[in-house]
């Protein structure tokens, strides 16, 4: 017998409710009537001999009902027997390295069932290719319905596995993290045109992940870049164009702008052709891609994809306001471009990366340590114990709590209580 929330069972002292009803009242006696009190006499007798019970099996039902209701927000839960049954537990794809073979089978002549560290559970074979990140705490906890009196559970500890509340390790599981080394991976490759190839290359490490570019030589009729087995194909080389329309007073941050944007393009494989207005000049927009406008006067174009300078109070300093427009807030100076990181959010606008994100978060090989993982108990003590399975029965309790509420109210109904 085990109890999930015992803090609840302080709930019984309700039982003193109904107890004290039934003892404080008293039924109404049969009435009689009768012409005159005349030829009545009275005698001397007592009101109560003692006090009684009323309704005893009334009683009984009312306080089953209290019972149950504590017992199921209590979290009861009954002890089945002993499981024999010993799970030892790899994060696919680990079951293809030679290194974890002979440690399987060391471990199932012991008893174990190899299985995936997945939420089904599988069978561990060869066949399973479950490159996903999995959530370790939500397999944890599906790992508790199972009837497993020992398990082991061989992961990566992959930072990112690691999301809610942090739980307690249950003390018939023991969890072994692997060491990860660090990776190399392509993010994406662009062809640029003078026939070679930005690559955006990408390191993860168990401490941190980092990005860098290379200049690659691309190869007459190359359609893909050969750097790895999973390498994306080659982007085709895309040109931007920025129109700039700006006043006399914005000078300084035409500047400003003009030189971010250089930095980016400096960057990232996407040739900006900027073209500077000034607003006096200014009829219509151009066909260009963007439009930034650095003035004072209302921007009334109704062109897509659009930066305007609009002074007010936030925390960034460029601001969406619609699906394809964005607020600069500020006037720019040295200052405010590099405190603000005026040219990262000018890159997310101009270039938005988010398809890669899905490659990036994939390729992540950061892990958290051992002892950040569980919420550590009173006794640092290692947790080899053989468990029990739990059977729950809050089904059961709701179901009986039901059945016991309506036969109460007919009861009730019946003895007029």
């Amino acid at each position: 017998m085990q109890f999930l929330n015992p803090i609840w069972l302080w709930g019984l002292t309700a039982l003193l409710v109904p107890v004290g009803i039934h003892l404080l009242s008293r039924r109404e006696g049969k009435i009689i009537k009768i012409g005159s009190i005349r030829h009545l006499e009275e005698t001397s007798s007592k009101q109560f001999k003692s006090i009684r019970l009323n309704e005893i099996f009334l009683l009984l039902l009312r306080c089953s009902l209290i019972t149950l209701l504590i017992l199921y927000l209590s979290g009861f839960c009954l002890q089945g027997l002993e499981s024999s049954r010993k799970w030892v537990l790899i994060e696919p794809p680990m079951n293809r390295d030679k290194q974890f073979t002979d440690f399987i089978d060391s471990l199932k002549q012991e008893g174990f069932e190899a299985r995936s560290l997945t939420k089904e559970f599988h069978e561990l074979s060869d066949g399973i290719s479950n490159n996903k990140k999995i959530n370790y705490w939500n397999i944890l906890s599906e790992l508790k319905k199972h009837s497993v009196s020992q398990a082991i559970v061989v992961a990566n500890n992959y930072a990112e596995g690691f999301s809610g509340r942090r739980p307690s390790l249950p003390g018939n599981v023991q969890w072994l993290s692997k060491s990860v080394e660090p990776d190399e991976f392509v993010l994406n490759a662009i062809r640029i045109p003078n026939d070679s190839l930005h690559v955006r290359l990408g390191i993860s490490s168990p401490d941190k992940t980092s990005f860098f570019t290379r200049a690659e030589k691309a190869m007459t009729g190359q359609d893909f870049f050969i750097y790895e087995s999973d390498s994306p194909v080659v982007e085709d080389f895309k040109k931007i164009s920025i129109q700039i329309v700006t006043d006399s007073g914005f000078t300084r941050d035409r500047k400003i702008m003009i030189a971010a944007l250089q930095a980016i393009d400096d960057v990232i494989p996407n040739n900006f052709d900027i073209e500077t207005v000034f607003s006096n000049k200014f009829s219509a927009p151009s066909k260009s891609d963007w439009l930034i406008w650095l003035s004072n006067e209302t921007q009334t174009s109704a062109k897509d994809n659009v930066i305007y300078f609009q002074q007010k109070t936030s925390n960034n300093l460029l601001q969406r306001t619609g699906r394809f427009s964005w607020a600069l807030t500020q006037r720019l100076n040295e200052q405010i471009a590099l405190e603000q990181n005026l040219t990262t959010g000018l890159a997310l606008i101009l270039s938005p990366q988010t398809k890669y994100k899905n490659t990036a978060r994939q390729k992540d090989r950061r892990v958290l340590d051992d002892e950040l993982i569980w919420v550590k108990t009173p006794d640092n003590s290692p947790r080899l114990r053989t468990a029990f399975s739990n059977t729950s029965t809050e089904k059961y309790l709701l179901a009986t709590f039901l059945l016991v509420l309506l036969f109460e109210r007919w009861m009730a109904h019946q003895k007029n209580q």
